[in-house]
């Protein structure tokens, strides 16, 4: 198992699917920005300074429309993605 693979492992977000807002869990990653795309490609939402409380900061994407989004996390070496649903 590469350290990556443990690093994409400690991220989570839930609950998934939701209808608009996701907690997203870190483990021991500090997140330096958090994207938010649609299936096309298109960003969504943008977070550059994040409130992080136990490990954990939320999305809120209840002003957007139900489908399957997808979320990028950045840190300071590495980038995480994960797939939302939002019904």
């Amino acid at each position: 198992l590469s350290a990556d693979s443990f690093e994409a492992n400690q991220v989570a977000v839930f609950p998934n699917p939701s209808t608009g807002i996701f907690n997203i869990a870190l483990g021991n990653l500090t997140a330096n920005k958090i994207e938010v795309y649609d299936v096309s490609g298109k960003l969504i939402l943008q977070k550059n300074s994040l409130e992080v409380s136990n490990n954990q900061t939320n999305i809120d994407l209840s002003n957007t429309s139900k489908g399957v989004y997808f979320v990028k996390i950045s840190t300071d070496n590495n980038t995480i993605t994960k797939r939302l649903i939002k019904n």
